[in-house]
């Protein structure tokens, strides 16, 4: 455990930082315009070619300078950032005073290659202090005033330089009988250079800040930095993050249930308990689908741990008190409170069926558990919704704990999950398809294709069934459907109520296994299902949700959301609008999703508003602004 204390972010020492960091900056450039203050005495002194000043501003300083700023700043990142800013800045100080000394243009030239490279430390390790003293909110307002020091520098540098060598020049207009004998430009050098070693000083007692400590993630420093910088040079590796989420334990051995958007992607889990011990924990297996995943804490004394148990999410009731406990932002165990909202909320995902809660959930929250009043788990926190901010505005989601443990117990058992499947595409049983069917009202699942050789397909079932009931279970919805089939046994034969040709009947079918299925394989790599479309009566025009496949094809920001548009009609009003462009924002407000869309474009229409204003991403993947007359 590290037990070093670090200074608080943004506080006293941040601040004091950034003004120390300033004054190197500002001294950083007074050196580098004083030799242009000073060339022409120095060119007369020590008889040189413009060409040779070129090499004095050009070569020597900048190109060591840049070359030499690489491997620096890779230090700056594996070793002590103040001890690297005060030998630097001690180094260019050194150098530059000794610049004053020169006698020779071979001499002048290395003093200024020291130069380049004693101030080809200071920018990196700047920039690093600063962004793990202030929060990203801020961070561009700092980082701007410690840029200041650059046209600070370059003023007082061009003004300082002549008013040295004017001063000295009358002071000892014999050089004969100045002190050591130095001329108007030698001064200048020394009298700049000198007090940068007093100022290295200084630099030296920065207290750090933790690498990482502005954004609520820690990076240790490596212990032996030149061995790790160059290592790293000879190899190319990704930047190794760290992630922070929460977990609990459902068994004495030290099983633990959290999220698999937590440990994704992770080379080494470390668990900590209770605050106090961390143990190094391995994957026993995950589910992306659920988003669930299962640890094994690896302890050697064989410690018996203090478990959790599961209670009955499906008893759990809208208006139950629950309580939700996890490491919001790294801060450790954290609980809050709250109700339960709603049940069996869809978010967009294959099987979404959340609990939500008003109870604060916030990033680190993940993988948590949410307790009913009787100490018992009902659900395991996994996402919020929070447009334009970081934080809970009272909409969280947890996985209901009876799906979950199903799903737990598989994963602890064989590693990985076994879902049933029938091997039909779905779509929604509309107003419209209801009627035709002569159905009593909209409900159940619409087949819309049959796999070939698939559970469905020996069993009979035939495109433009529509199911209505599943092993006993009523289908209300399209998504119902894919939830009841996945939570059921492989293997299991179950009757299908199906409504075709406006009678019922019944289906028997034998279950397959949706991971090993052929049927998966195809949903992974097709195009995105054209029957989630949407009709828009009041555009004329047709959309479908934007999904991760056309972010990762089109190169998309990570982060966007909106939808996309599939059909566009002769008369429809949004004449500048494509097929396949992705609209993000309408009347400045971000689209989350098509039944979203629907909604505010019913809103405006409703309004009277004549205009609307929206933001799309062209075929080109360009981003721009148009307005579209509705009236």
């Amino acid at each position: 455990m590290n037990n070093k204390t670090y200074p608080e972010v943004g506080g006293k020492s941040a601040k004091k930082a950034l003004v120390l960091l300033v004054i190197v900056y500002v001294f950083n450039f007074v050196d580098r315009q004083i030799l242009s203050v000073l060339a022409e005495d120095i060119k007369a002194d020590l008889n040189i070619t413009d060409s040779d000043l070129g090499f004095l501003f050009g070569t020597a300083f900048a190109v060591f300078y840049s070359i030499f700023g690489i491997p620096l700043g890779k230090l700056a990142d594996v070793w002590s950032r103040k001890n690297l800013l005060s030998i630097g800045l001690a180094t260019w100080s050194i150098m530059t005073a000794l610049s004053g000394t020169a006698k020779s243009f071979t001499a002048l030239s290395a003093y200024r290659i020291g130069v380049g490279i004693g101030e080809s430390s200071a920018s990196p390790a700047s920039y690093s202090i600063l962004s793990d003293y202030f929060s990203p909110k801020i961070r561009s307002t700092i980082l701007s005033i410690y840029s200041s020091g650059v046209y600070l520098g370059a003023g007082i540098g061009l003004f300082l330089g002549g008013w040295i060598v004017q001063l000295w020049t009358n002071a000892f207009p014999d050089p004969t009988i100045a002190p050591f004998g130095l001329k108007g430009w030698q001064a200048a050098f020394m009298i700049v250079g000198l007090p940068g070693v007093i100022l290295a000083f200084f630099t030296w007692g920065i207290v750090e800040p933790k690498r990482g400590g502005s954004e609520g993630i820690e990076t240790p420093e490596e212990k032996h930095p030149f061995k790790m910088m160059f290592k790293e040079f000879n190899r190319p590796q990704e930047r190794k993050a760290t992630a922070l989420g929460s977990g609990f334990i459902i068994d004495k051995k030290g099983i633990v249930v959290t999220n698999n958007h937590v440990i994704q992607g992770a080379e080494d889990i470390f668990v900590s308990v209770n605050g106090s011990r961390e143990y190094k924990a391995k994957v026993l297996g995950k589910d992306p689908y659920m988003d669930l995943a299962v640890l094994q804490i690896e302890s050697d004394n064989k410690e018996k741990f203090v478990p959790v148990s599961f209670g009955d999410s499906d008893k759990a009731r809208v208006g139950d008190w629950v309580v939700a406990i996890g490491n919001p932002f790294g801060f450790g165990g954290t609980v809050t409170s709250g109700i339960i909202s709603s049940k069996n909320r869809d978010i967009g995902g294959r099987y979404d069926d959340f609990i939500q809660t008003d109870a604060s959930i916030n990033q680190g929250n993940s993988g948590g558990p949410l307790f009913d009043l009787n100490g018992k788990v009902i659900g395991i926190n996994t996402a919020i919704i929070s447009p334009g901010a970081a934080g809970s505005i009272g909409i969280g989601f947890a996985i209901p704990s009876n799906p979950a443990s199903r799903i737990i117990s598989q994963l602890i058992e064989f590693g990985e999950t076994k879902r049933g499947w029938l091997g039909v595409r779905i779509q929604e049983v509309t107003k419209e398809i209801a009627e035709v069917e002569k159905l009593k009202k909209p409900e159940g699942a619409l087949v819309a294709s049959v796999s070939e050789n698939s559970p469905a397909f020996k069993a009979g079932i035939k495109a433009g069934d529509i199911i209505l009931e599943f092993d006993g279970k009523k289908v209300d919805t399209m998504r119902s459907l894919p939830k009841l089939v996945a939570q059921t046994e492989v293997g299991k034969r179950v009757i299908l109520k199906i409504w075709r040709n406006q009678k019922l009947i019944t289906k028997r079918v034998l279950l397959g296994r949706l991971e090993s299925s052929e049927q998966y394989k195809v949903e992974n790599n097709t195009e995105p299902d054209m029957s989630d479309s949407f009709k828009v009566d009041n555009l004329k025009i047709s959309i479908r949700n934007l999904n991760k496949d056309d972010i990762l094809e089109r190169k998309l920001p990570k982060n966007t959301s909106g939808v996309v548009v599939t059909e566009v009609l002769k008369d429809s009003p949004l004449v500048f609008v494509s097929v396949n462009d992705v609209i993000v924002e309408m009347q400045k407000k971000k689209i989350l999703n098509s039944k979203q869309f629907i909604a505010l474009i019913n809103e405006i229409v409703s309004k009277g508003e004549e205009t609307l204003y929206l933001a799309i991403y062209n075929s080109s993947n360009q981003r721009t602004y148009i307005t579209v007359k509705l009236k």
